[in-house]
């Protein structure tokens, strides 16, 4: 990947435009079945241009109530395009195995009772945002469908935040085109699961992203030589895809040894994530598991009893048997 990012050919794309990106946008988009793309920084930005572009002020925004959108974009829809998010909780019927366990994803009828109508009083819903994965699992494709049938019948824009969009496909068997068909846009990340330095795509029209790239212009997102990026994106999409898969394995396997330890899972794992809690009978949480992790140089997320682990091309096996043997030691220290 290094490699080709030091011997591509440096052109300025705000000013004459960049090959190198050109491939990158059109490679992206036929592997996605969508007209166009439009390579930015982040999924952050993808997603923001996407509003900005279709809604108006005094419009609302669907999304999941665990979503990035909603959670962990500063508040971007309100800041940039006057919008409202309505952060709506799948009630039932959503989980991601069908197997009627928690509710994880939502369904068409929490679409149709969550909108808001064309009514004086309220903020006409204009997009519904969803996300595939999110936090680990897979949003089912028959959600999706019914979804974008609501979304055609109330003339809604139906997006689809999918930065880990390659491990659904990993995980289901279906392509990434077919897991984008029903959304008329998409953002796809090239750093999650893929090994890029940076970069995410936005997927849709070519009207649309021709309206993304005066915006992406206006949000400061023009970029003199960003070839260097589109070579390491075209990098990873030639050599990570396949691998993605590998990163599942590694999970189960970080899964069975956090269960051979005593831990519990709090979500099924489907894809690379690994939601773990520590049952009530330890007398320790996961703030004290981190701090004496450190001690071994080994460093860790989550507090309280619930942590999240995510595996990615980064992480060997080695480094996941590191992690269970440390682990094993701080539990047996701590209790």
């Amino acid at each position: 990947m290094l490699e080709s990012m030091l011997n591509v050919e440096l052109e300025d794309d705000v000013y004459t435009g960049d090959e190198n990106v050109r491939r990158l946008e059109r490679k992206v988009a036929a592997l996605f079945g969508k007209e166009d793309a439009l390579f930015c920084v982040s999924g952050t930005m993808t997603n923001q241009l996407l509003l900005r572009a279709v809604v108006r002020p005094m419009e609302s925004v669907l999304v999941h109530a665990s979503s990035h959108l909603y959670l962990y974009e500063v508040g971007g829809a309100a800041f940039h395009s006057q919008c409202q998010l309505l952060p709506t909780t799948p009630s039932s019927g959503g989980g991601g195995d069908g197997s009627g366990g928690a509710a994880l994803h939502l369904t068409r009828a929490d679409v149709e009772g969550g909108v808001f109508p064309d009514d004086i009083h309220m903020a006409r819903t204009a997009v519904v945002a969803l996300e595939n994965t999110i936090n680990g699992s897979v949003l089912p494709q028959h959600h999706a469908l019914e979804i974008a049938s609501v979304c055609a019948e109330q003339g809604m824009h139906l997006h689809l935040d999918g930065a880990r969009v390659w491990n659904a496909a990993a995980a289901t068997g279906l392509s990434v085109a077919e897991l984008c068909a029903p959304f008329h846009s998409a953002s796809v990340c090239l750093s999650k699961g893929l090994g890029a330095p940076i970069g995410s795509l936005l997927l849709g029209p070519s009207s649309l992203m021709h309206r993304c790239k005066r915006l992406r212009k206006m949000f400061g997102g023009g970029w003199r030589h960003p070839g260097i990026l589109a070579a390491a994106g075209e990098y990873a999409l030639e050599h990570n895809v396949g691998r993605v898969a590998d990163d599942h394995r590694t999970a189960q396997h970080l899964s069975d040894g956090l269960l051979s330890l005593g831990l519990e899972l709090s979500q099924p794992l489907e894809t690379n994530f690994v939601w773990a809690r520590i049952p009530d009978r330890f007398p320790f949480t996961f703030d004290a598991l981190r701090e004496r992790l450190l001690l071994k140089g080994v460093r860790i997320n989550g507090g309280g009893r619930s942590a999240r682990f995510v595996t990615h091309l980064d992480v060997s096996e080695a480094e996941v048997a590191l992690l269970l043997r440390e682990l094993a030691a701080a539990i047996d220290f701590l209790s």
